[in-house]
């Protein structure tokens, strides 16, 4: 529930027990929220797959109201290291954004998500969203090269030397 809500009480027939009336008070007015806040998450990454070429992803969440704060402590990350320095919660609270760079040599997927810790401006917590996932492939190829040539000289008899070349994944 959120906004105003209205409580009536019968005060005008309240009497102390000698008959006088009660001096009817100012009306207090509460605002109830008890709307949890929810998220959306976004990345710069347009492909979906984390390579050497974009290792390090941009990352932009969006409340569905405003939030007291974020911090390293508010975000989950799986596969990667969230760069700390780089969250800025925007000044109306209602988005942030921060960097997390995924692992090196890895196939590991980069996960992100954020905690139920992260509370709107009446402390209600955040409804916990799906993790963001992207396939990350920032393994290196190898490759190994094998030749015709079974003496390693190149000769007037063996003029022509084949080569091999095989690649650890596909390039």
């Amino acid at each position: 529930v959120t906004g105003v809500q209205t409580c009536a009480l019968p005060i005008y027939s309240v009497v102390d027990v000698a008959g006088n009336a009660l001096v009817v008070p100012t009306a207090t007015v509460l605002a109830v929220d008890t709307q949890n806040p929810t998220v959306s998450i976004a990345t710069n990454n347009a492909d979906g797959e984390v390579s050497d070429a974009d290792q390090v992803v941009g990352y932009t969440v969006t409340f569905s109201e405003p939030v007291k704060s974020l911090a390293a402590g508010d975000i989950s990350v799986d596969g990667g290291t969230l760069d700390e320095s780089s969250i800025v919660l925007a000044t109306d609270g209602l988005s942030a954004t921060f960097t997390v760079r995924a692992d090196d040599e890895s196939t590991t997927p980069l996960s992100v998500n954020l905690y139920s810790s992260v509370v709107d401006l009446a402390g209600n917590a955040l409804v916990v969203p799906t993790a963001t996932v992207l396939d990350v492939d920032t393994v290196n190829p190898t490759v190994s090269i094998a030749t015709s040539n079974a003496d390693g000289v190149v000769s007037d008899a063996d003029q022509v030397v084949g080569y091999r070349v095989t690649f650890s994944e596909p390039v």
